[in-house]
């Protein structure tokens, strides 16, 4: 019996160490793509289940009003007693201190939560709360209206006009900067980032709600990730309409 040609027949039928690690880097390649599209599918399901949540507090609010002829105002971040978290603030919410806070979800039947169980920021131009505002034109055109900034350029521009936004909602996104979470705990912000500091639904800025593309930590502009949507006053005055109120006159 030839020894040496057995001895050869033997080491063919395994792998060499070179073909073993050519297979772990491939394999390690295709496990890393596949966690990179596992991680962008989840992304983009909670960016869609996010933007869900959204429209539902819209069309929730846009009911209320058909209902009651105002606006809901925001509830209280930190109510002083439990059986009004979630609960809309008096009717009227004059103050600046009243007009932001979180959506009023115990008053709307609805969760109020975007993907990464935090409570959407809820903000209202406040004459549209008063009851009666849609039969009696307010004085001025719109006391302490909502702005609309986007800050993709310094200094801040305005997508709005004012007095032409009725409310806004927005969600603090995926890194949660000083989101409020049905826990009731405020996340703090990270460095650097002020438009992210100007959406805290604990501070009032002037009236000011940042919209703008999404950056990343470390960028020229800050990090940013909020969705914010808005309702102007038009759509607001049709739906009034199609319940049968009478809209302001200016």
């Amino acid at each position: 019996m030839d020894k040496t040609n057995t001895a050869q027949g033997k080491y063919q039928g395994g792998f060499t160490l070179v073909e073993l690690g050519i297979a772990m880097i491939i394999f390690m390649l295709l496990l890393a793509g596949a966690v990179v599209a596992v991680r962008v599918q989840t992304q983009r399901a909670a960016a869609q289940q996010t933007q869900a949540a959204l429209a539902e507090a819209k069309e929730a609010i846009l009911g209320y009003v058909a209902a009651n002829g105002r606006l809901p105002c925001p509830a209280e971040p930190f109510p002083a007693a439990s059986t009004d978290i979630g609960k809309s603030r008096a009717a009227g919410c004059t103050l600046a201190s009243f007009r932001r806070g979180l959506i009023p979800w115990k008053t709307l039947g609805i969760s109020g939560l975007d993907a990464w169980d935090q409570y959407l920021t809820y903000q209202v131009t406040p004459d549209f709360t008063a009851t009666g505002f849609s039969v009696t034109a307010p004085t001025s055109i719109y006391d302490a209206p909502l702005l609309m900034e986007t800050k993709t350029v310094t200094p801040s521009a305005s997508i709005a006009d004012d007095g032409s936004v009725a409310f806004a909602i927005w969600s603090h996104g995926a890194n949660g900067h000083y989101a409020i979470n049905f826990a009731s705990r405020q996340q703090l912000a990270g460095t650097n980032t002020i438009d992210e500091n100007v959406n805290s639904p604990t501070v009032n800025m002037n009236g000011a709600v940042v919209a703008r593309p999404a950056s990343e930590q470390g960028s020229s502009y800050g990090e940013f990730d909020d969705s914010v949507i808005w309702v102007s006053r038009f759509t607001l005055f049709k739906r009034l309409m199609d319940a049968g109120y009478n809209i302001p006159l200016s």
